[in-house]
């Protein structure tokens, strides 16, 4: 940029710090409103619009008057722009760098003056730290009167900053999309070009590559966001660490994504685990899932195996055996509504092994039948009423109807009954329980 011939103290060195987190916007109100601000440019609000050009740029009042047009201007972003703008002039004005800063208040103040539709993405380049004035002013300008390359600088801008570092975007970046003869394409497409960007922000040839595939027509939006979603994903978790992306990208499903994405949030308390057993579970997974049972995975992951993620560190063989329980749900009706069953009413099972090995060895039609039975009794044992207990054999009982498994429900109602007693209701409410128990028992010995 031209610098006048001012002092040379008011040319410094150029360097990268941080703007001051004070507004940037000027707000009216009362007597100086805008329309009286106009009418009376030396009011008060002038006198320290002024007075800050004069700070920040170290000049005289005569000096700063040369942007008394930017504010009578009544054009708030303008008038923003300024104060961003003398701030960064100032605090490169005090450090003492390398590159020579190379700028004015003159400069400055035609810069923004020159600018014909001023927006928020003018105001968004100013902030960026690593611009310089003279890479700022090339921006303005080929933005200017130009919408979709305002557009696009404001979408650049706007990228995932998990992903990208948009405070630190170069200016060969930004310059590089702004004078790109595709500017307009890329902004209309955006979001097909977006996991392009993100893949490949840190290439240097990131612009010339995608003009490139645009004009051969050899661009594939597809693959990239299904890369995308890969990355992304193995990012997510190290135990996605492992899995390739050529498998990942052979029969790639958005759902696929999605249930393996679950199927780590599930287990993300999980530190202490068999890698291998995970390994193999997970393309298991992958595999076998697609559109028609993603949603029963999902569900299975977030209500079932959230709870019970701690058994996969006590036995590899808890990992192993999900595959096999999800090919139950899918394939069989009974098991499906028996495995829904165990989620919504809490039916505590030891582990992943004990819920297949219940589905592989239990008439599951039946029993959901009994469900509420099959709930009651082994609560009463998870409850240690009566010791260990096989599962299993419980439910063979249950369905057989052994006298034992009467006693023993009738045991756990009192139990549950016995802990409200301290009330008149709850003690008269077990006394009748108790009383009906009795009856039931002593007409069933009489009968026998």
């Amino acid at each position: 940029m031209k610098v006048d011939n001012l002092p040379q103290k008011f040319v410094s060195q150029y360097s990268i710090t941080n703007n001051s987190n004070k507004s940037d916007s000027i707000h009216f109100s009362g007597s100086f409103s805008p329309a009286k601000i106009l009418r009376i440019p030396q009011s008060k609000m002038y006198k320290n619009f002024n007075y800050n050009m004069q700070r920040y740029f170290n000049i005289s009042s005569k000096e700063a008057d040369y942007a008394k047009n930017i504010y009578t201007s009544g054009n708030q972003i303008k008038h923003d722009l300024m104060y961003i703008l003398g701030r960064k002039y100032r605090n490169l004005y005090f450090t003492n760098q390398s590159k020579e800063l190379g700028t004015n208040f003159k400069n400055v103040a035609d810069m923004v003056s020159n600018i014909s539709k001023p927006s928020i993405v003018h105001k968004k380049l100013a902030k960026q730290d690593n611009l310089s004035f003279g890479e700022l002013e090339n921006l303005f300008v080929a933005m200017d009167k130009n919408k979709d390359k305002t557009d696009l600088v404001l979408k650049l801008l706007n990228l995932n900053e998990k992903i990208i570092n948009t405070k630190k975007l170069s200016y060969n970046f930004l310059s590089g999309f702004v004078n790109s003869k595709y500017a307009s394409e890329i902004n209309k497409n955006f979001a097909d070009y977006k996991p392009y960007l993100y893949l490949n922000i840190n290439k240097k040839n990131i612009v010339s590559d995608l003009e490139q595939a645009i004009e051969n027509k050899s661009y594939q939006p597809q693959k990239y966001e299904q890369l995308f979603d890969i990355i992304n994903l193995k990012n997510q978790d190290e135990k996605f660490s492992d899995l390739s992306e050529e498998v990942l990208m052979s029969d790639y499903y958005p759902e696929k994504m999605e249930v393996i994405s679950h199927f780590g949030k599930s287990l993300r308390f999980l530190v202490s685990y068999d890698k291998k057993a995970l390994n193999e579970t997970l393309l298991k997974i992958l595999k076998s899932s697609n559109r028609d049972n993603y949603k029963d995975r999902i569900y299975f992951f977030d209500n079932y195996l959230s709870k019970n993620y701690m058994s996969f560190a006590e036995n590899s063989e808890n990992i192993k055996v999900v595959p096999d329980i999800l090919h139950k749900i899918e394939n069989n009706e009974n098991d499906k509504e028996f495995v829904y069953n165990v989620i919504e009413k809490n039916i505590p099972f030891k582990s992943p092994v004990s819920l297949y090995e219940f589905i592989a060895n239990i008439d599951t039609k039946v029993v959901n039948k009994k469900i509420n039975s099959l709930k009651n009794l082994f609560k009463a044992y998870r409850n240690n009423l009566i010791g260990n207990y096989n599962e299993i054999e419980l439910a063979k009982d249950l369905i057989d109807g052994k006298p034992y498994i009467n006693r023993v429900m009738q045991e756990a109602t009192l139990n549950d009954l016995r802990s409200d007693t301290r009330t008149l209701t709850g003690f008269i409410k077990y006394k009748l329980v108790k009383f009906k128990i009795n009856l039931e028992n002593k007409f069933f010995n009489n009968n026998n």
